[in-house]
Parts: structure tokens; C-alpha cells; sequence
């Protein structure tokens, strides 16, 4: 009895793996490889996400800049840039802060559609500029 469980234990160790045993690494093998191509396509939409709100937000910084120089309170007004091939729409208002009458609060925003078809919005937030100087200062709170 002894001789025969020893050759059926070396005739298991040289017929290989089941076919169940292939089908479960099979199984485990396709979740894994799905999980990571989908972590990739994950990586890559976030990535163009980020590039346009750096976009996005250059752009404002760009309106807040060019307002601060010679800005008028009241100003206001709208424009689009495209870039990349995308399109961002740009709005400004220019206004005067109460507590301070030599001092603007300047307001861009930055709109755009994302590659999923949602729409997005950065901000320059409030700006101060000096009015009445040539080339006012320009301090982002």
C-alpha cells in the first residue's frame, strides 16, 4: 500500500497542473490585468484634467494681470481663448472696494467644458490693485 500512495504521488508531480487549477490562475490573472488598465485609463483622464485647470487658471492670472495695469472701476467684460483645442471663456468685473477707495477688487473667472463633457470653473480669486497708479500693484488674497 505503502509503494502504491508513493507512485501515485510521483505520477501527480509529473502530470502538472489540473484544469481547474488553470482556470482559477486565469481568472485571478484577467482581474488583476483589469484593475491595472483601468487605473491607467484613471491616471490618464486625470492628467488632461490637470493640464487644463493649469491652464484654466493661467489664463486668469493672465486677465487679473493685464486688469491690475491702468484698471478703472466698472470695467467689465468677456472673451474667449482657445488653446490646444479647447475652448476657455474668460469674465471680468473690475470694483472698487468700499473700505478702501484707492484700492480695485478684481474678479476673473475661467470657464470651460472638460473632455467628459462637464463644465468647470477656475477662479483668480479676489485681486487688489492700487488705482490710479501706472503699472499698480497687484497682491492675490
Amino acid at each position: 500500500m505503502q509503494a502504491y500512495d508513493k507512485t501515485m504521488e510521483r505520477n501527480r508531480l509529473r502530470d502538472g497542473f489540473s484544469l481547474v487549477e488553470v482556470l482559477i490562475i486565469l481568472v485571478v490573472l484577467s482581474v488583476g490585468v483589469f484593475a491595472l488598465a483601468r487605473m491607467q485609463g484613471i491616471g490618464l483622464a486625470n492628467g488632461v484634467d490637470i493640464k487644463l485647470r493649469t491652464q484654466a487658471a493661467a489664463l486668469a492670472q493672465q486677465k487679473s494681470a493685464e486688469l491690475a495695469v491702468g484698471a478703472v472701476a466698472g470695467a467689465a467684460g468677456q472673451d474667449t481663448v482657445k488653446s490646444n483645442a479647447m475652448t476657455f471663456n474668460r469674465t471680468w468685473e473690475v470694483t472698487a472696494n468700499p473700505a478702501h477707495p484707492t484700492q480695485l477688487f478684481i474678479d476673473v473667472d475661467v470657464t470651460y467644458t472638460d473632455i467628459a463633457g462637464a463644465r468647470k470653473r477656475a477662479s483668480s480669486g479676489n485681486a487688489v490693485a492700487s488705482s490710479g497708479t501706472a503699472g499698480g500693484t497687484l497682491v492675490v488674497r
